[in-house]
């Protein structure tokens, strides 16, 4: 359950992170400004949805104070389910649902999910020796104020203080129980973040720089702009919709998203993993490829249907227009583009990359672009036209993209059945491990060590399937009980090459030498020692 939470909530913005900060730091080449940069990105990005939930935060706490004289009276009258149908009776007259208290908190629930991705990606990132401007070393606390043998963590201080300002003025005028419960959440961050890695604090305290920022510009510079009567002609006046176009523009949104999914997460690594399953076999992350699928379509799932749900959820009625037709447009378009391009595109990774790329000949690119603006042309006019038609088509997709899953699904299943592959459980380390090789110690000793891309579980499987390689290594001794680090060859040659000072966790104690410096290291010990 909380493999499937994080999938849905946390991985699409740890994706879009990892996005940003990837590109900012190939353009700056310092980890610092990437830092930086992604804040500044992630806060453009979700400015929009921190200016709605803002509005809709002002439009709860006014319907309350509205109520408040009626609700203290009521409380103070009545008592027990008395008092309770009374309330109950006095929000539908105002037509006001408890429920919607959530609103008010809209805004603080948000930064939740991004405060998650944001410590799991930066701290997944190896910043040792990385300094910036005044800080050392981003992969530890900042050290930044002496006080005699005390040393103080600087950023965190700054990160609060930002965090002070801003609430101070977006909650100018508000509840004092608003008022503590921000104090409280500024110094439970502090507290969390004090002795975190700078890299992250200083992600942060952008982040609070940002909102303070916003909060100057939206609370002290709007309103003075808005009194002057600048920007407030030539308004206008929109409809409100009815019900049943609410509704409709809600499904279409559901089930575009649900298609977009369904597609991007669950019909094309389905497909991908039908056509070799075993090459996505793997020791190190998956106890089955096919559980590979589910993890990529709840990743979508979150992106598509979860995220752009909360969007569709705070936009206004017009909006949500908007975004209904346009999801019914790429929904679309996608089962079009999947169904007639993109086939023999080269070989695909178990990471879902294309080892050379996208490329397409140019009549590819001219057809493609024409069909998908002439789709695109025909998904308006529907939309516009024939409304009616929108959903059923899409349901249809639905059904048509699952069944196709499925099949594909279960071929995989089948295949890795039928090939009789078993699945290691996953073991801690084990530190009392006896050495199966024998070395004199008086003798000399000569070891080859080779080095190769394949996984030591595989290799019976190999031998099965190809005799004249059994053959071949006939007399050689096969270890089951070696270790491999997988992809991350980066973590397993310097083990190889200079034993056990060069494992992972040998070498994360060494933290005032770069990675790099420490590779080089044990690359010389082999031939150093002959």
């Amino acid at each position: 359950m909380g493999n499937l939470l994080y999938n849905l909530f946390i991985q699409p913005l740890e994706l879009l992170i990892e996005l940003i900060f990837t590109i900012m730091s190939r353009i700056s080449g310092n980890y610092g400004l990437a830092i930086i940069m992604v804040s500044v990105v992630v806060n453009i990005l979700i400015f929009p949805l921190y200016k709605r939930s803002d509005a809709m935060q002002e439009l709860e706490h006014k319907k309350q104070k509205e109520m408040e004289p009626w609700v203290k009276h009521i409380r103070k009258t009545f008592r027990g389910d008395e008092r309770f149908m009374m309330l109950q009776t006095y929000y539908r007259q105002q037509d006001y649902q408890p429920a919607s208290a959530i609103r008010g908190s809209f805004s603080l629930l948000l930064q939740i999910p991004f405060f998650i991705a944001a410590y799991h990606f930066l701290s997944s990132i190896d910043m040792q020796g990385v300094s910036f401007l005044f800080i050392p070393n981003l992969s530890s606390a900042d050290h930044l104020i002496k006080l005699g043998p005390l040393a103080l963590n600087l950023l965190p201080i700054l990160m609060t203080a930002f965090n002070l300002l801003s609430a101070a003025i977006y909650l100018h005028g508000s509840r004092l129980r608003d008022k503590i419960q921000t104090l409280v959440l500024a110094l439970a961050f502090l507290v969390i973040l004090y002795r975190s890695p700078s890299g992250l604090v200083l992600y942060w305290t952008m982040n609070n720089f940002f909102s303070l920022l916003k909060n100057l510009i939206m609370k002290l510079i709007g309103p003075a702009i808005s009194r002057l009567g600048l920007f407030s002609h030539g308004k206008k006046e929109r409809p409100v919709m009815t019900k049943k176009e609410t509704i409709g523009n809600t499904l279409t949104f559901v089930l575009g998203a649900l298609l977009i999914s369904l597609i991007s997460g669950f019909l094309i690594p389905a497909a991908a993993v039908s056509a070799s399953p075993e090459d996505f076999l793997s020791v190190n992350s998956y106890v089955n490829p096919v559980s590979f699928i589910f993890n990529t379509f709840f990743v979508t799932l979150g992106i598509f249907l979860v995220w752009g749900g909360i969007i569709f959820f705070v936009s206004r009625d017009h909006q949500r227009k908007t975004l209904s037709a346009v999801f019914w447009c790429i929904s679309v378009c996608a089962v079009l583009n999947y169904m007639a391009f993109g086939r023999k595109l080269g070989t695909i990774s178990p990471l879902m990359r294309i080892n050379d790329g996208l490329k397409f000949s140019a009549p590819e690119l001219i057809i493609s672009t024409a069909l998908v603006i002439l789709l695109t042309a025909g998904c308006v006019i529907i939309f516009i036209k024939v409304r009616n038609l929108t959903r059923p088509v899409l349901g249809v997709l639905i059904a048509g993209v699952l069944i196709l899953g499925i099949r594909q699904t279960y071929l995989a299943t089948n295949e890795i059945k039928d090939g009789g592959y078993t699945f290691s459980p996953q073991t801690g380390e084990d530190e009392t491990i006896t050495p199966i090789l024998p070395l004199s110690r008086e003798g000399k000793n000569v070891v080859v060590i080779m080095l190769d891309r394949a996984i030591n579980d595989y290799f019976p499987f190999i031998l099965e399937e190809k005799p004249e390689l059994k053959e071949a290594f006939d007399g050689f001794v096969y270890y089951p009980n070696t270790i491999s680090y997988g992809m991350y060859t980066v973590y397993g040659t310097p083990t190889l090459f200079g034993g056990y000072e060069y494992t992972p966790k040998a070498m994360n104690e060494r933290s005032d030498v770069s990675l790099e410096e420490k590779q080089n290291e044990a690359l010389k010990v082999c031939p150093s020692h002959f």
